[in-house]
């Protein structure tokens, strides 16, 4: 028998698997393994994709309880089209394509990111972008010690401005 999980995706459920890929990330980093640094940068390079979808969802209007389904990331797939954002979706898993689409998004409706701000934060999905991909879920570990610190640190930073993503 499967495990019962909920029927439909929404921003709750995002954050809350966020929060526990965190912890389950920085659990694995804690024990310096160095067979478990890829397993942490998965973890928490999808700490990162999560924030950012909630994100531009959450500077939509949709509330946390809302339904995210496919039709809601295709119209973010259209939406990005029409802004213009050139990052792929990559199965709607890009931290690129999620970063770029907000930022646009949030021009549209007049609330820009202040210069610096959206410097780190882009900056910041940069490293992410650099050292994490969705199939690294399917490699052995080619991850040293060097980028897992880095991934760690910029999942620091989207955590201590998560609110700063969404928040007028």
């Amino acid at each position: 028998m499967r495990a019962s999980l909920p029927t439909h995706d929404s921003i709750q459920e995002f954050e809350g698997a966020r929060h526990d890929r965190l912890w389950d990330g920085m659990t694995l980093w804690l024990e310096g393994h160095t067979d478990s640094a890829a397993g942490a940068v998965y973890l928490l390079g999808y700490c990162v994709e999560m924030a950012l979808k909630c994100a531009y969802f959450r500077v939509l209007g949709l509330q946390i309880s809302d339904p995210i389904t496919a039709l809601e990331l295709r119209a973010a797939q259209a939406k990005a089209v029409a802004y213009g954002v050139t990052a792929r979706t990559e199965a709607y898993h890009s931290v690129q394509f999620w970063c770029d689409l907000l930022r646009e998004q949030r021009r549209a409706i007049g609330l820009p990111f202040e210069s610096i701000f959206e410097q780190q934060l882009i900056d910041e999905v940069t490293i992410v972008y650099a050292r994490w991909s969705i199939e690294m879920r399917y490699k052995t570990n080619y991850t040293t010690s060097a980028t897992l610190d880095r991934v760690l640190k910029a999942v620091e930073w989207f955590d201590l401005n998560y609110s700063r993503l969404y928040s007028p």
